[in-house]
């Protein structure tokens, strides 16, 4: 038995190394670290944060006439995509909701332009959406304003942000033309 307690650190730390980036790859960097440090995330209202959906025109029916793998490989690359262009903008991903994307910007890190930053990202989104795969075309929505965010959830954490500032945001992409932000 003594040898069983001597491996207990090691064994501790190595489940650690798996579980850290498992939890970063959940949630915002700046929510881990407050986790890490006081064991939860506090709830808080956040002024001027620029909030941006993207969403594809016509998914619905793309996935009516192709198979769950074609759909979930093809939603899977465009997501890759967007997160991409949300990092070089200085985005935050906080979500996808079906085939919509949703980003911040100035939420938890600092970002000089954040209205600029999330205009310039969905612009970047439907360029990058157009030019891959099926040519998509993307519909974005960016309102910028105050925001609540935190985690939700026991069963599966999940940082979310409400607000006013969010429906506007949700509302404008269904009033954007395919293309357009």
């Amino acid at each position: 038995t003594s040898f069983a307690f001597r491996e207990a650190p090691e064994q501790v730390a190595e489940e650690k190394g798996k579980v850290d980036p498992l939890l970063e790859n959940i949630l915002p960097p700046p929510a881990v670290a407050e986790i890490k440090l006081t064991g939860g995330v506090v709830p808080r209202r956040f002024e001027n944060v620029a909030v941006l959906f993207s969403d594809l025109v016509g998914f619905t029916n793309y996935c009516d006439q192709h198979t769950p793998e074609e759909v979930v490989r093809e939603l899977g690359d465009l997501f890759l995509t967007y997160e991409s262009c949300a990092r070089r903008h200085g985005l935050e991903k906080i979500k996808t909701i079906g085939d919509a994307f949703l980003a911040t910007a100035g939420l938890l890190e600092a970002v000089e332009d954040t209205l600029h930053s999330a205009v310039s990202c969905a612009l970047a989104i439907s360029e990058e959406a157009r030019r891959i795969g099926r040519g998509w075309r993307v519909r974005s929505g960016v309102h910028i304003g105050p925001v609540m965010a935190g985690i939700v959830g026991q069963e599966r954490y999940q940082f979310d942000v409400w607000g006013d500032t969010v429906n506007v945001a949700s509302r404008l992409t269904g009033a954007a033309s395919p293309g357009g932000v």
